[in-house]
């Protein structure tokens, strides 16, 4: 009777009614799921197996970036005019800023 389809609805209906009424479904309401009492729950981690306690994995390691070069005032300046001057540019031959 298992895995057939119904042909009407009045025929869905009863297969329903006669599903909730079962002893099956009451054991599942009651005990979970055939699938669940026989296997147990895997915990998925990415988390090394060999860790030692208190010591940072492999992926837990906060990686920065390294600090780009230190520049004084006039070169901060003379960078800022130019990327003022290629705005302006982009801008006078009708471009979009910023650029996509």
């Amino acid at each position: 009777r298992r895995g057939r389809k119904s042909t009407s609805n009045k025929e869905a209906e009863q297969k329903l009614a006669t599903l909730a009424e079962s002893r099956e479904f009451r054991e599942i309401l009651v005990n979970g799921s055939a699938d669940a009492n026989t296997k147990q729950d895997q915990v998925l981690t990415n988390l090394p197996t060999n860790a030692k306690k208190g010591k940072a994995g492999r992926w837990e390691k906060r990686r920065g970036r390294k600090p780009g070069p230190k520049r004084t005032e006039e070169e901060i300046a003379k960078i800022r005019l130019e990327r003022k001057m290629k705005k302006e540019r982009i801008l006078a031959e009708g471009g979009v800023w910023p650029p996509p």
